[in-house]
């Protein structure tokens, strides 16, 4: 899924499902994603996709504790991190492709506010609290709540918050 958009990214054509069945890749022969950019639009959607994933994720962690199930909480988190990447990625790619020098260091600074982002958003105590009782009854719901709930621990949820503050604090110095 992932290699299969980087090759229609790189390549600007359309793959059909045939070439790449366990993705079921199909398109109209236009480019999915844009993918050329100017100078100073990469800033601009960056700051922008931070903001609508924030949002997302500021009204997950709102949830009342009453009010919370695996599909507004695991899956809609699930949701506004893919959402994020979906939009970073091909900014990202334009970091490493772009023949635009400006639009190139464009592309990479989006790569570290990603990895920052990221940093900030798996150190967050409450959306940490939104999802880890959440236990999905499915094999797939599982296999998402071990990986997001992993991700969390993995950044030093659950730690005391002295600790889970060092964490966090190596962790943008390392972004």
């Amino acid at each position: 899924t992932f290699l299969a958009c980087i090759i229609i990214l790189v390549s600007a054509a359309c793959i059909p499902a045939a070439a790449i069945p366990e993705t079921g890749v199909q398109c109209s022969g236009e480019m999915p994603v844009k993918m050329v950019f100017s100078p100073g639009e990469i800033t601009n959607l960056s700051v922008q996709a931070e903001e609508r994933a924030k949002a997302a994720l500021n009204a997950i962690a709102a949830i009342p504790l009453e009010e919370r199930t695996p599909g507004n909480t695991l899956v809609a988190f699930d949701s506004a991190i893919t959402d994020y990447n979906d939009a970073m990625m091909p900014m990202i790619l334009a970091g490493y492709l772009s023949p635009d020098p400006a639009v190139a260091e464009e592309g990479m600074a989006a790569k570290d506010l990603q990895t920052a982002f990221l940093a900030g958003v798996y150190t967050r105590s409450d959306l940490y609290e939104a999802v880890k009782d959440q236990v999905p009854e499915t094999e797939h719901g599982l296999r998402l709540y071990e990986v997001v709930t992993g991700t969390f621990r993995h950044n030093g949820l659950g730690l005391p918050e002295d600790k889970l503050s060092n964490i966090r604090e190596m962790k943008t110095k390392l972004g």
